[in-house]
């Protein structure tokens, strides 16, 4: 079921919170109510499972990958179900309140869990980790991406509202944010294209001194108080958009609202580990046990050998050794009859 407030109320309430928490030494408070609102929108929901498809369209080749993600407060589950090009099944647990403790594991024979902290978790390991109330908001989906980060209103230099205009026959704000980077002397300029009261986000821009990305939103959905886009494609390129140095679109299939995930999904079981998969700790470097089917226990498991039937067994041996010595006998007994016919 889909929780939302009225429009009217919905919007009073994002602009006392914008005026009651100043964020920039040139906070337009209309603009940064709109990003306030933007975030609002996409936290208010505990628990979803959201099933969606990743197209990685350059630098080629194609590569896809049908992902499903299950969250529920602090607490994250993420798996790659299917792939093409290349890219492997992952599976990935977060739980946000101990981000230094991620479960990894690539399905595969031979692979192993990793255990490693939310600063590891890049490229191959966290491309799949991202939460999904980011989408449309951020051109790195990172492990660690929040939404308010990725709307980057805190601690601007200049948050402006540049006023209304249409795009794609809809009427959206215009919202243009400059903040520092990660350097001295440098910059970078985000502009956001938004929709009220929906808090849709059907573009955002950013420009930085050698680079630029876009992001472009489309939203199935007629009911204005859901916020999450149906389908996003990011591109990044060089300043003048000569050099696409990547593309990549999400489609999502579904974005489930729930009341609760069991917490079993959240745990090494749900992985479906084969017995005796190792565990490697990649904070300290050491292998910390096997998975038993249970748990993680310090040393490899075997299974029992069978139960011997011994009585079975001893009459295995006494046939045996009837057969060895019936074909002795056998053989003496042809050995002295070709003797006895050469003499004769």
């Amino acid at each position: 079921m889909r929780h939302a407030l009225s429009s009217r109320f919905y919007c009073l309430f994002v602009f006392l919170a914008a005026s009651a928490q100043p964020v920039g030494a040139a906070d337009s408070g209309a603009g940064v109510a709109l990003l306030r609102g933007v975030e609002l929108a996409r936290t208010k929901y505990h628990a979803f499972r959201v099933e969606m498809t990743l197209e990685y369209l350059s630098p080629p080749p194609v590569r896809t990958a049908k992902c499903v993600i299950e969250v529920d407060g602090k607490h994250r589950r993420c798996e790659v179900v299917s792939a093409t090009g290349g890219l492997d099944k992952t599976v990935v647990l977060i739980d946000e309140e101990n981000p230094h403790e991620i479960y990894g594991y690539r399905r595969g024979e031979y692979n192993d869990v990793d255990i490693y902290n939310m600063q590891r978790a890049v490229s191959t390991r966290g491309d799949i980790a991202f939460d999904p109330r980011i989408l449309g908001l951020s051109s790195l989906m990172p492990a660690n991406g929040t939404v308010k980060n990725s709307l980057n209103y805190d601690n601007a230099l200049n948050v402006e509202l540049l006023g209304q205009e249409e795009l794609n026959e809809r009427t959206v704000q215009h919202v243009r944010l400059v903040r520092n980077g990660p350097v001295p002397d440098f910059t970078i300029t985000y502009d956001y294209w938004i929709e009220e009261p929906s808090f849709r986000v059907f573009r955002k821009s950013s420009k930085w001194p050698d680079g630029q990305s876009e992001i472009t939103s489309s939203y199935g959905s007629n009911d204005t108080t859901w916020p999450f886009p149906v389908r996003v494609e990011i591109t990044r390129s060089t300043p003048n958009g000569a050099i696409r140095g990547m593309e990549i679109r999400y489609t999502v299939q579904k974005f489930e609202i729930v009341d609760a995930i069991s917490p079993e999904r959240f745990t090494l079981a749900s992985m479906d580990l084969p017995i005796n998969t190792m565990i490697n700790d990649y904070r300290i470097n050491r292998i910390v046990g096997y998975w038993n089917g249970k748990e993680i226990s310090p040393n490899p498991v075997y299974p029992a050998a069978p139960p011997v039937d011994i009585a079975s067994d001893a009459s295995r041996r006494r046939l045996w050794f009837i057969a060895v010595n019936a074909m002795i006998v056998a053989v003496l007994i042809a050995l002295i009859w070709y003797r006895a016919r050469r003499a004769a």
